[in-house]
């Protein structure tokens, strides 16, 4: 039951660990900025409505209107406690600011907003510090003793809402300098004045070097059966240039194996490239004794064809 004033203070949609914004997508950081500072000025006017209802409080109960009569409850909650309640419901109920900054607080800041919430409920059965409970509209600020609380937890709100603003204006800058970048290298090389070496690296593009298309071209050919595509198919699935995967397979012990079993058995070498790269890799473990018996056969073939002689042409 302690924490029922706590789970009742959520504002609708809210839970105790959001995960997305409940407007879809992230707000822009001044939204958010001014979010968070609007929550912490809430949380102050609930302060000062409730210390100056105070004082009216003091005026009902001199004019001889007991704690424990009728009318006490509907004056104190009606009139006197009215700013306090009215505070209260525009910051859980009659705004999105509370849910909107939620999502974007840190586990112990959205701890300390929701206790501070419990804890300032207005029809929360709370004990006082005096060790009193009571609803804590019956309850003095003073009472209550929660400015070492709100004093911890302001300070944090507004903190927090600037830094959010900080960190998308540096986002927004380097953005800025990436999209100047690339704006002026697309029009240089419209202009002719620009190589495409140069547009690439404005645009983040960057060649497949050979031994990264040769290990890509292993991993590939394992997977499919140990079945050699072709020079022009296997580079279309690996995403290189023919001439890079030229000399990835002259360089490779493993593809010119591959290559020599497709030319002798006439494999079929049209692979579709996009079912293959659609296709979930299923990695084939060959025996390194089978994969040593291959490389010998060809290279004893490639031996026994350098030594044969050739024959002389008829006249």
């Amino acid at each position: 039951m302690a924490d029922e004033p706590l789970r009742r203070s959520l504002p609708k949609g809210a839970t105790a660990n959001p995960t997305a914004p409940p407007h879809g997508g992230r707000p822009p950081p001044e939204v958010l900025r001014n979010a968070f500072h609007t929550c912490a000025n809430y949380f102050e006017t609930i302060r000062k409505e409730w210390i100056k209802s105070d004082e009216e409080q003091v005026r009902v109960i001199a004019s001889g209107i007991t704690p424990d009569s009728g009318s006490y409850e509907e004056i104190m909650r009606e009139v006197v406690r009215s700013g306090v309640v009215a505070a209260w419901s525009k910051l859980r109920t009659d705004s999105d600011f509370l849910p909107l900054i939620l999502p974007h607080c840190d586990a112990s800041l959205r701890d300390a907003v929701q206790r501070v919430m419990g804890l300032a409920d207005v029809d929360a059965w709370l004990p006082d510090r005096y060790g009193e409970a009571s609803e804590r509209w019956r309850q003095t600020w003073a009472a209550m003793g929660l400015d070492p609380e709100l004093d911890a937890l302001l300070p944090k709100l507004r903190a927090a809402g600037d830094a959010l603003m900080m960190q998308g204006e540096e986002a927004g800058k380097v953005a800025g300098v990436i999209e100047s970048a690339m704006t002026n290298a697309l029009r240089a090389f419209a202009d002719g004045r620009g190589s495409r070496r140069a547009l690439g690296q404005a645009l983040g593009l960057r060649k497949m070097t050979w031994q990264e298309a040769q290990a890509r071209g292993e991993e590939w050919v394992r997977a499919h059966q140990a079945r050699f595509p072709g020079r022009n198919q296997l580079a279309k699935c690996i995403g290189c240039h023919p001439s890079v995967m030229s000399k990835a397979i002259k360089r490779s012990v493993y593809l010119n194996a591959r290559a020599a079993e497709a030319r002798t058995q006439r494999l079929p070498r049209a692979v579709d490239a996009n079912v293959a790269r659609m296709q979930a890799p299923a990695v084939v473990n060959e025996g390194s004794d089978e994969l040593d018996r291959l490389i010998k056969e060809q290279q004893a073939d490639a031996r026994r064809d350098a030594r044969r002689p050739r024959k002389p042409r008829a006249e």
